[in-house]
């Protein structure tokens, strides 16, 4: 089914759902999403196999895992983790995290009224703020309203969404995140380099962004940062049979994921 921009953004929460249930069932599963199939629905879940590709699955699953790894290695000591167009997250719920730990959810509120309705009667492990915001507009005061303090060490996660904005518009948001944060503070995110930003492949149709060279991407804003690509060490979990191809060849579709540390 064909979707615009708009309408390919709600659906793919669902799909990144049905994706997180697909591997749920694995028996060498990379972690364990309880909630998503749920989540996901019927239509998600039945379209999965046509729609992605193993190699995008494993993808997904290498990223969720990593950005999993990355809140639990710090939230004993962060107390703050803010979740960006977090779709159908389960962090919340289904990670063993610290009771006053504080997780800020923002999506559109179709969204986020969707999945409270399903997990309604699930009680999640932390204290979860779900914030109703466009992220292209005016939202940082809804966060600062539902308690999040910019003084303290706090972990982001924007997963999925960067490339699906503009150049200007994720600039911006990187901007707005990294006045918000005080040093410690850690960041997961993924890029796409720009080859894959022009890609006709039915869903890279919908990418708006890409980088070549996402080192830099966050260095001027005073962040440290490691990339990894599927099948490097750390960001293979034995899904990658061989290794990624040399960065200098820019005509490969590539897909990063990045984990920054704020030094100042």
């Amino acid at each position: 089914m064909i979707r615009s921009p708009e309408q390919f953004v709600y659906y793919s929460a669902y799909l990144m759902a049905a994706i997180r249930a697909q591997e749920t069932e694995r028996r060498d599963r990379l972690f364990s999403d309880p909630f998503a199939a749920q989540l996901a629905g019927k239509e998600a879940m039945a379209l999965l196999d046509k729609q992605v590709t193993s190699q995008d699955k494993d993808f997904v699953a290498i990223r969720t895992r990593m950005f999993d790894d990355l809140v639990l290695k710090h939230a004993p000591a962060i107390k703050q983790v803010v979740i960006l167009a977090s779709g159908m997250d389960t962090r919340a719920f289904r990670l063993s995290l610290p009771k006053d730990l504080q997780l800020y959810e923002i999506d559109y509120e179709e969204i986020l009224d969707a999945k409270n309705a399903i997990l309604a009667e699930v009680s999640p492990k932390c204290q979860r703020h779900a914030i109703a915001a466009d992220l292209t507009k005016l939202w940082t005061p809804r966060l600062f309203a539902a308690g999040y303090d910019s003084h303290s060490p706090s972990i982001w996660l924007l997963e999925g969404l960067l490339m699906y904005l503009n150049e200007t518009d994720a600039h911006t948001l990187l901007q707005t995140v990294s006045r918000m944060t005080a040093p410690g503070s850690q960041i997961g995110l993924d890029l796409v380099n720009r080859k894959a930003a022009i890609d006709n492949d039915p869903y890279r149709a919908y990418f708006r962004s890409g980088v070549d060279i996402p080192e830099v991407v966050l260095s001027d804003y005073g962040w440290t940062t490691k990339v990894f690509q599927p099948g490097d060490e750390g960001a293979s979990f034995g899904r990658c049979k061989t290794p990624p191809p040399p960065r200098d060849n820019p005509d490969i579709s590539r897909a990063f994921i990045v984990h920054a540390t704020k030094e100042s």
